[in-house]
């Protein structure tokens, strides 16, 4: 199964507008893909000084919906998001992991979308707790040790964020988080031990309940940072 620690890493361009633009369809593709339509193909020219001086066919063929854009974004939009893109502000977007959920989903990768999801969620968490532990002055060594002892998930949301915040994630959204924590144990535990597969309903459903506690849980550490800044 994915390891939390591999999703603490630099977004590409790609990732970067799935986030912005919450675009689950962006993905990758090869020019191989590219070219397995009807039409004209993949030709590489070189110019110099104007003047063309090679043109090297790299697939034979293009789809016809490649030759112009497929999404066309408001001005403002993109403007806003190459701003963004030269800011470090999307380094922590456990968005990013929720989107791809979806695409999984619409592909009927259910399992994966499931260890997608719940790595989102344990991303956003991890992340909050590294960045309080800076905070406070808590060098990167003891930090590391801290989030050994505590490895477990719900040690993270209760114990170290009451420490941290004054109030655990499952205090802050208990609702939301009893639903997701359930659906996040017993679809996950099924996955990594048995060969159960979700099914759509219930892969859906966990997905939807993650962003619910993100947002009450960020809005929280918001309050916090204001009460903390205030006094």
């Amino acid at each position: 199964l994915h390891r939390v620690d591999r999703r603490q890493r630099q977004m590409c361009i790609r990732d970067r507008y799935r986030v912005a633009f919450k675009d689950q369809f962006a993905d990758e593709i090869s020019l191989y893909q590219v070219g397995s339509g009807f039409t004209n193909g993949v030709l590489q020219e070189h110019y110099c000084d104007g003047i063309k001086i090679s043109a090297i066919p790299l697939v034979g063929v293009i789809t016809p919906l490649m030759r112009e854009s497929w999404y066309k974004h408001d001005e403002s939009l993109i403007d806003n998001f190459k701003k963004r893109l030269m800011s470090n502000e999307f380094n922590e977007h456990p968005e990013l992991l929720l989107i791809r959920a979806d695409n999984l989903v619409h592909k009927g990768a259910f399992r994966s979308a499931v260890i997608e999801a719940s790595a989102g969620l344990e991303s956003y968490i991890l992340r909050k707790i590294i960045n309080a532990f800076h905070r406070n002055g808590i060098n990167e060594c003891q930090t590391k040790e801290t989030l050994n002892k505590n490895w477990k998930f719900d040690d993270r949301c209760k114990k170290l964020f009451k420490q941290l915040f004054n109030i655990s994630v499952p205090e802050i959204a208990p609702l939301e988080w009893q639903h997701a924590n359930k659906n996040r144990k017993e679809l996950r535990d099924k996955i990594a031990h048995t060969s159960h597969e979700p099914t759509e309903k219930e892969t859906k459903e966990f997905i939807i309940s993650l962003p619910k506690v993100i947002n009450r849980t960020g809005l929280i550490i918001i309050v916090s940072l204001l009460c903390i800044n205030l006094m």
